[in-house]
């Protein structure tokens, strides 16, 4: 068994601190998937099934797949809060979100013989901007699974509309190391984790009501003599694709008979959900549109050119 470091490095970047490229290199290309969210004690777990048979990520020319998602409270890394150099500006952020993954097939449990091998971690901060996909989708999930009983089995929160976690990772540079696996597994290898240290935007009221729910103490602890890296370059995306193929998201609360748990709310603002299809379907008619219109126009000036050459 390797004999993997515990805890967490702070993510602070230094001066003079090891970059890395291939050894870091992190493609990727999530696609659709549908989710179910679970309150535990120290997280809101989020079920991940999709219907993609190829590995979603490749990070150091290695496959990985997603096993599930976690959202903490407070943060299991502590990240510089400003620009100074000051050890009190080191502080633990108000959430976490944390992408599990495994080098096992898509859909794999997570076991011994398929233990966490790569954790993509996001912060999330009342400081931060909201308004992006990605800090709405967070904010319902907080809302609604945290109205959840977590000693009732049954309560999950099914979003019924296709989610893309591609909608998460932020176009930036990132910090990446190898340590124990968050849940101890001991394993034939260290798990990686990549960490990025823009948070995710989540309103203040959406944070006090996750931090009642949920307590992250004890998941791991600061450890200053892991070996951080700095990568050398962003993230890419797998095959070329486009990261943005949908927008979501549709909040259906049930539990596992399908029924209902929360009213919807009339006077509470939903997001829209615009599938796939229809955004490509109005994307073509759009082509073919300025298209027709361009021919249309360009035979009009030719047949004016054409009369006043003859004239």
């Amino acid at each position: 068994m390797a004999k993997c470091k515990s805890g967490n490095p702070d993510i602070v970047q230094k001066e003079n601190m090891d970059r890395c490229y291939y050894q870091c290199r992190f493609e990727y290309y999530y696609g659709l998937a549908n989710i179910r969210v679970t309150p535990k004690s120290k997280c809101l777990e989020i079920e991940y099934n999709t219907q993609n048979k190829d590995s979603p990520v490749i990070f150091n020319e290695q496959k990985y797949s997603v096993s599930r998602i976690l959202i903490i409270a407070p943060s299991v890394h502590r990240f510089n809060t400003s620009k100074s150099k000051n050890s009190e500006d080191i502080k633990t952020l108000d959430a976490e979100m944390i992408i599990e993954h495994t080098l096992c097939e898509p859909g794999s449990s997570i076991s011994s013989n398929c233990p966490p091998s790569l954790y993509i971690c996001i912060p999330i901060s009342s400081n931060a901007s909201t308004g992006s996909n990605a800090s709405l989708i967070i904010e319902q999930i907080i809302q609604h699974g945290t109205m959840l009983n977590m000693n009732q089995h049954s309560d999950v929160l099914t979003f019924d509309s296709p989610f893309n976690l591609n909608e998460f990772v932020p176009d930036e540079l990132y910090f990446s190391y190898t340590g124990q696996n968050l849940e101890g597994i001991k394993t034939k290898n260290c798990a990686n984790y990549i960490v990025y240290s823009k948070p995710i935007g989540v309103s203040s009221s959406r944070i006090k009501q996750l931090s009642s729910k949920v307590n992250s103490s004890g998941l791991s602890k600061p450890n200053t003599l892991i070996d951080l890296f700095y990568s050398t370059g962003k993230a890419t995306l797998l095959h070329g694709s486009s990261k943005k193929d949908d927008i979501y998201i549709d909040c259906q609360p049930t539990d596992d008979s399908g029924e209902l748990l929360f009213k919807e709310d009339k006077g509470t603002p939903q997001l829209n959900t615009v599938s796939g299809d229809n955004t490509m379907e109005s994307a073509s008619k759009m082509y073919k549109t300025f298209w027709s219109i361009f021919y249309q126009m360009l035979d009009i000036i030719m047949g004016i050119l054409i009369t006043m050459l003859v004239v």
